[in-house]
């Protein structure tokens, strides 16, 4: 469980097809500019297995409109693979906005890093747009955030973190990413298991 001053939370709507984790985005803004998601229930599916965040073509065509104009200053580029549809020159994650997904009882503020990819030397939006109105929330878009699922609690919390820091020294304790302890149990389980 996230228990930080830092996490917020949104609840887990209960929906078929069980296998999906579904969550409510109300919408999404960037910078001040706020934009409203088509309301269903469960209208996106959280997967720490898909690598791009999907949102409805209706939302999609109003954030890239939006960050079209909030990058004026920027220098639009092609993707000539045709994956993304928003690209720019020089990877200038310095200058690009924070997105903020607007999911039921948490706004969760989400930077460049979060939202943007290198990709053949550019920096290009991990956000597509769907074909079915199928909405994802997707890995890229969950990096540097402890991700919880309580399923008791019927709820999601994220909280930031450095995923890429695995380890701290403090106050004479040697702390661990919980990534890092999962795999340090894990291998000592298997030597344990092949050795018996």
């Amino acid at each position: 469980m996230v228990h930080s001053s830092n996490s917020v939370s949104t609840p887990l709507v209960s929906k078929e097809p069980t296998t999906f984790y579904y969550l409510n985005l109300e919408g999404l803004s960037v910078n001040s500019n706020k934009f409203v998601q088509i309301q269903t229930h469960g209208n996106i599916v959280i997967d720490s297995g898909t690598t791009y965040t999907i949102l409805s073509s209706h939302l999609y065509n109003q954030l890239e409109s939006t960050l079209s104009n909030v990058t004026v200053d920027l220098t639009r580029a092609e993707d000539l693979t045709r994956t993304f549809r928003l690209c720019y020159e020089d990877k200038p994650f310095a200058r690009l906005p924070n997105i903020t997904f607007h999911f039921t009882g948490a706004d969760l503020i989400l930077g460049p890093h979060n939202t943007f990819i290198e990709f053949n030397g550019l920096a290009c939006l991990a956000i597509l747009p769907s074909k079915d109105d199928f909405s994802i929330f997707g890995n890229v878009a969950q990096r540097n955030f402890l991700v919880t699922y309580d399923l008791e609690e019927r709820k999601v919390s994220f909280a930031s973190t450095r995923c890429s820091s695995t380890s701290y020294y403090s106050d004479g304790v040697l702390h661990l990413h919980p990534s890092t302890l999962l795999l340090l149990l894990s291998l000592s389980m298997y030597k344990l298991l092949i050795t018996s």
